[in-house]
C-alpha cells in the first residue's frame, strides 16, 4: 500500500543558461568601452561616455564591444508527477508543473537611447512569464 502512495513519482526538469547578447550604439560616439565592472539594474552601463554622433558624420566606434553585453537568463522549470491505476482500464495522471522555479529576474536589454531619462536601465523583464508560476493538472485515461 506505501509503493502505491510513495512509489512510481516522476520528476524532471528544465535549466537554461541564457547568454546576454551584445549591446549596440548604432550611431551614437562611444569615449571607450561603456561596460563597467558591477552593473546593476539602475546603471547597466556607463552613459556619459555616449553623446549624440554630429549629423552626416561617420561612425567611428565599433559596433560591439568586448564583453559587453545585456543581461543574461536564468530558469529552472520542473515538473513532478506520478500515475495512480484505479483500475485495469482507469488510470489517473497528476502532474504539478512549476515555470521559474527559483523565481529569478531576468532583465531584457537595458534602453540605448540618450533622449530617454531611463538611459542605461533595465526596465522590463526578458522571460514570458512573470515570478514563479505553478500549474496543476490531473486527467483520466481510459
Amino acid at each position: 500500500m506505501s509503493n502505491a502512495i510513495l512509489g512510481g513519482w516522476a520528476l524532471s526538469g528544465i535549466w537554461q543558461v541564457v547568454s546576454g547578447e551584445h549591446l549596440r550604439f548604432g550611431t551614437m560616439q562611444v569615449a571607450g568601452n561603456p561596460k563597467i565592472d558591477n552593473p546593476t539594474r539602475d546603471r547597466w552601463f556607463d552613459t556619459s561616455k555616449l553623446t549624440r554622433q554630429p549629423d552626416f558624420t561617420r561612425r567611428s566606434n565599433p559596433l560591439q564591444f568586448k564583453g559587453f553585453t545585456g543581461p543574461g537568463m536564468l530558469s529552472l522549470d520542473v515538473t513532478f508527477g506520478k500515475e495512480f491505476k484505479i483500475t485495469e482500464r482507469f488510470t489517473l495522471e497528476t502532474k504539478l508543473e512549476s515555470y521559474n522555479l527559483p523565481k529569478t529576474f531576468n532583465g531584457a536589454n537595458p534602453i540605448i537611447n540618450l533622449d530617454n531619462s531611463l538611459n542605461g536601465r533595465v526596465n522590463a523583464q526578458r522571460n514570458t512569464y512573470f515570478g514563479r508560476q505553478f500549474q496543476y493538472t490531473a486527467r483520466i485515461r481510459w
